[in-house]
């Protein structure tokens, strides 16, 4: 299982061995050896498939920062054909060059970071990745109080929290704080919320015995069916189906 936390945009290397990203309700991406793919990931809806063998892959998770640069529109779901493309001779051995055992210390700490920024956003022009043209100071200047929003929502998702009431609490407009938040994060605000909501929904089901109406509550719903209906389109699958 590819487990995250939250919707997640990876450049994800398959450096030897076949295999397939299974997508929940989706199909399933092919992914064939010594080859890349710039793709987004939802939480607990992607499973590797892998064939017999040796398999040798490499994620790089975009940070919000990275994600900040680039255009919302040119990384999609994986099973609506990302980016994708074979890694040149140039490519594979950067790759196989972060792997020295025998070198450590802060000086080939920093040398594989930028090893791995340079790979990263070759591997974003090699799959023609477009740029953002706007001027990235309003990303950046953001970028600290959409963060804290964040974590709000993270230490009170029991709560009701819509967008009117994140945005007094942090003294920001309320659009200002929606489109931030998307172009920051790449994810609408409401989703993450969601997200959230029913990632600890489906936690409580499977490692508690609370009723779905106290787990519907514990995670900020009002009501049992209204959560039930949003669990089982999330996931396919109703609350207790999950349980068992």
């Amino acid at each position: 299982m590819v487990r995250i936390a939250s919707t997640a945009t990876v450049a994800l290397y398959n450096l030897e061995g076949t295999a397939r990203l299974l997508t929940r309700g989706r199909g399933a991406l092919e992914l064939e050896a010594n080859s890349y793919q710039i793709l987004r990931l939802q939480p607990e809806s992607h499973r590797l498939e892998l064939a017999e063998g040796r398999h040798v892959f490499l994620l790089l998770f975009l940070s919000p920062t990275i994600q900040s640069l680039v255009s919302h529109d040119s990384i999609v779901a994986p099973y609506a054909q990302p980016p994708a493309g074979t890694l040149c001779k140039t490519r594979l051995n950067q790759i196989l060059s972060l792997y020295q055992p025998l070198l450590k210390g802060d000086i080939w700490r920093l040398k594989r970071q930028v090893l791995l920024l340079d790979l990263l956003f070759h591997t974003l022009d090699d799959a023609g990745i477009q740029y953002r043209l706007e001027d990235m100071d309003v990303y950046h200047n953001d970028y600290q109080t959409l963060n804290r929003v964040k974590s709000y929502i993270a230490e009170n998702i029991d709560k009701k929290l819509s967008i009117a009431h994140l945005a007094k609490h942090f003294g920001v407009q309320p659009t200002q704080l929606r489109r931030g938040y998307y172009r920051v994060f790449h994810q609408h605000l409401c989703d993450y919320i969601r997200d959230l909501r029913l990632d600890k929904a489906r936690r409580l089901l499977t490692q508690t015995g609370l009723p779905v109406h106290e787990i519907a509550w514990e995670v900020g719903y009002e009501s049992a069916a209204g959560f039930s209906r949003v669990f089982s389109h999330y996931y396919q699958q109703p609350p207790m189906d999950i349980r068992k």
